[in-house]
């Protein structure tokens, strides 16, 4: 099935002028960064969550491998890995003398017992099939970790870079969600809830190179004018993203603050569930599609801050293709297709959006419109975030 909407949005970027990338880094100070959405917990191993990640991951948890900026993966916790000429065998070597915040030792046998706990039948992980591809786990020696997969699987490394695949202590996990502890540069310090997430500098880290910051604080504003006047008085130093980009162009125009805008590697999309009827009816899905206009829910949802797409790949992967003239936008190919798929009056639905951001309630509201007027009514219902992710 197609889904209907894709859109990649660029994301707003904000930070005072001064403060833009020094050419030589300089080692001490605290950094307030300002996002939209507080995370429902800190344990990006029990939740579907990315606000989770967004503020954990590579901050204070670590997985054995990461991503770097040009999307190619590099070391984390593992300095190499060999595949088998089969595909089948992963051989991870650690690094050496990395402890967990709590002073408890990083080695394979806790890698091991990572990567099984996410595979278990009770565990909490929102994503254990990437686990149960494993058929074994070997440890040679404290630095070597041997995988054997049940088949190949092309995804298995990506999996291992995301934050369902971060390392937690065998003996101080249980309360994650609440006081995450990792191997992280920085250390968790303090949760405000409704406010900030603090974190400190980890005398400790493996890297004696980072981090340079001494503080780093994640401050919860929702409302995109808090957001602006937060950073007005100087009480954030950067809008990580910016939930209202209409905003973007007044905040570009102040001397003491520059807007950089680039492509994300989110993408947006409207799903249906196609168990459901009349959406397990393909042509029902297709009179979706084409009525619509992917380019006008940017424009006016995003200030024409985003992307049409057309896949499930963003543009700045090597992996896109092209697929936007798909289904384009066509009010009356959709409304021929709804009368052949036994629809010409249409039909009425549901759309439930979740209310922490507000560009998906925007982007609701213009779909709804857009779909009425080939005969779908759509009810909004605006959702809590737990329950939307659930």
């Amino acid at each position: 099935m197609r889904k209907l909407l894709f859109i990649i949005f660029i994301l707003a970027f904000i930070l005072p002028s001064n403060q833009a990338f020094a050419a030589t880094p300089t080692k001490g100070g605290n950094l307030v960064l300002c996002v939209g959405d507080e995370p429902p917990g800190l344990d990006p191993t029990a939740s579907a969550s990315a606000a989770i990640d967004r503020v954990v991951y590579a901050n204070i948890m670590e997985g054995l491998i990461k991503v770097d900026r040009n999307g190619k993966f590099v070391p984390g916790l593992a300095t190499h890995w060999d595949v088998s000429a089969d595909g089948k065998v992963y051989t991870f070597q650690l690094r050496r003398s990395v402890s967990f915040h709590n002073g408890e030792p990083f080695n394979a046998q806790v890698a091991r017992w990572n990567l099984e706990r996410g595979a278990a039948e009770a565990t909490k992980n929102a994503h254990p099939e990437f686990f149960r591809v494993i058929e074994k786990i070997e440890t040679p020696d404290d630095q070597t970790l041997k995988v054997t997969l049940k088949d190949v699987d092309a995804l298995f490394i990506v999996h291992m870079a995301e934050g369902d695949a971060v390392m937690l202590p065998m003996k101080a996990y249980e309360n994650t969600a609440a006081a995450p502890i990792g191997t992280g540069p920085f250390k968790f310090s303090k949760w405000t809830r409704g406010d900030s997430v603090e974190m400190v500098k980890n005398e400790k880290y493996w890297n004696p190179a980072l981090p340079y910051l001494d503080k780093v604080t994640y401050r919860f504003i929702k409302d995109p004018s808090a957001q602006i006047a937060a950073l007005k008085a100087g009480d954030v130093d950067i809008i990580g993203w910016l939930f209202a980009p209409e905003l973007a162009a007044d905040i570009a125009k102040d001397k003491r603050f520059k807007v950089l805008a680039g492509a994300s590697t989110s993408e947006v999309i409207m799903s249906t569930n196609n168990k459901a009827k009349p959406f397990d009816n393909k042509l029902v899905r297709q009179a979706l599609a084409h009525a619509i206009d992917r380019q006008t829910v940017i424009d006016l949802v995003m200030a024409g801050y985003g992307t049409v797409i057309g896949s499930h790949w963003p543009p700045v992967t090597p992996y896109y293709k092209d697929m936007t003239a798909r289904f384009p936008y066509d009010p009356q190919k959709a409304k021929a297709l709804l009368t052949e798929a036994g629809y010409p009056d249409g039909f009425a639905a549901t759309i439930k959006l979740p209310a922490i951001y507000p560009y998906s309630q925007r982007a609701g509201e213009v779909i709804a419109d857009m779909l009425g007027q080939v005969g779908i009514k759509l009810k909004i219902e605006i959702v809590e975030w737990g329950f939307w992710l659930d």
